[in-house]
């Protein structure tokens, strides 16, 4: 049987499932990471199967679910109900959006990690984009970016209307911010501020939401992708 959930690195694995949104085939990647003590660290889950709960649990205990930004919140309902001891912590917004339902955000993610996970993982909360509130996360053992939405890489054999929509967003095979998450910037300088704080972080893999991992070479290519946004670079500064 082949396995959902893929190494990446030590302590670090991810599963990738279909996930389609306005024409364009996007996928969508669940990262887990292994914390002190067993227990696990789930970020932007995929939809909850048996055969992925059997893979996590040969991993450990699933205490921490993390819906990084506030696009990605689609099965949190159902790994809340399947993991009942776990914490579920959404991106500032995501707890007001699920006030009215059953889907209990223990807390809002911030920009200083948890002292369940800080010193495996570091984390950005990226300012000036109110309607997305993303929060970018680094394993620093692996020295793997982890990302939802702030950069896709679609590269490969894609549909047609997915080149389409990808080439219209200018994100079609390079790792690269679309032009729709450009549009929801409302504050560049604070946003810019942000990018410098992730771009100062040292990693070498960028695991996507949407796309191929980044397995070399990153933090390079992630500053290309960024060259619109100078004010992101000391060089760029007044």
């Amino acid at each position: 049987m082949v396995s959902l959930l893929l190494p990446l690195a030590e302590g670090i694995w991810t599963a990738h499932s279909p996930h389609r949104v306005a024409g364009m085939e996007l996928g969508h990647r669940m990262t887990v990471v292994s914390l002190p003590g067993g227990a696990l660290w789930v970020h932007s889950p995929i939809e909850w199967s048996r055969e992925l709960a059997e893979e996590l649990a040969a991993l450990g205990e699933v205490r921490h679910i993390v819906a990084p930004n506030r696009f990605h919140d689609l099965w949190l309902e159902t790994w809340r109900t399947k993991c009942r001891t776990a914490l579920l912590w959404g991106a500032p917004g995501l707890r007001e959006e699920h006030a009215g339902d059953r889907t209990h955000i223990t807390g809002d993610l911030t920009d200083e990690p948890h002292q369940e996970w800080a010193g495996v993982i570091d984390q950005v909360l990226l300012l000036g984009i109110p309607k997305v509130n993303e929060v970018v996360f680094l394993h620093i053992p692996s020295r793997t970016l982890i990302v939802a939405d702030l950069v896709f890489n679609l590269t490969g054999k894609l549909d047609f209307g997915t080149t389409v929509l990808a080439t219209l967003n200018g994100c079609l095979n390079c790792l690269a911010v679309t032009r729709l998450f450009k549009s929801t910037i409302k504050d560049r300088a604070l946003f810019a501020e942000s990018v410098r704080r992730v771009l100062e972080w040292e990693f070498e893999r960028v695991v996507v939401g949407h796309g191929e991992i980044v397995t070399t070479g990153a933090r390079h290519l992630l500053a290309v992708a960024f060259g619109w946004l100078p004010e992101a670079f000391p060089q760029g500064r007044g």
